[in-house]
């Protein structure tokens, strides 16, 4: 859980609303944070409080307001999460750029404590955010929105359930290691997807692909 930040792991405009749309009047906790950025934006975007859990400290010395901070690894969080210090019931995990650090696998198991996911990632054009056993994870929760960005794409996932669905172009260049896909032609694949499974009104994506 490196925290790694890259210029590409922002939040894009194209994907505010959904994210706000999810994040709006709840407790987020930022997985893998590194620092504090992204949780000042997810309180401009509605959230109640954010919790910034990372296993490095942030270089900041002490968070906003309406921050707190955990140092800890994913492994100590399910930990503290099975305690319900974190009120993961009623919470939203926010992942950024996933690494594919052997020490944030435990990750998984975090995630399934939570009824509601934001996912930024970018698995395409050479790219790698995660690991496939990760998003084959996510292929258990609908998708309430899908936003592609050719630098930071971001799922919006709801709570976890038995049946698996078709994945999304993201989630598939994810689990596809035999050959590198590039942004342009995995967002091809989107309506040759059979079973998209976005349960919002507005489009699912930005491609013009809707419920």
């Amino acid at each position: 859980m490196s925290g790694l930040r890259s210029s590409w792991g922002k939040i894009v405009e194209d994907a505010r609303e959904a994210i706000a749309e999810a994040v709006r009047g709840r407790q987020v906790v930022d997985l893998g944070a590194g620092g504090y950025r992204q949780a000042i934006e997810l309180l401009a975007l509605g959230a109640r409080h954010v919790c910034v859990v990372d296993r490095v400290a942030p270089s900041e010395r002490e968070p906003p307001p309406g921050v707190s901070s955990y140092v800890m690894t994913f492994s100590e969080l399910l930990a503290q999460i099975e305690n319900d210090v974190f009120a993961a019931s009623s919470s939203v995990a926010f992942l950024s750029w996933p690494t594919t650090d052997i020490y944030a696998h435990s990750l998984e198991s975090v995630l399934t404590q939570f009824p509601a996911v934001v996912l930024l990632s970018k698995n395409t054009d050479g790219t790698s955010c995660g690991w496939p056993s990760l998003y084959a994870t996510l292929l258990r929760r609908p998708v309430r929105a899908y936003v592609p960005h050719p630098h930071n794409t971001t799922i919006v996932y709801g709570p976890p359930g038995r049946r698996l669905r078709a994945p999304f172009p993201e989630e598939l260049a994810a689990m596809i290691h035999a050959f590198i896909l590039s942004y342009e032609d995995a967002e091809q694949l989107l309506p040759a997807i059979p079973s998209r499974d976005c349960t919002t009104e507005r489009m699912c994506a930005t491609n013009g692909v809707e419920r």
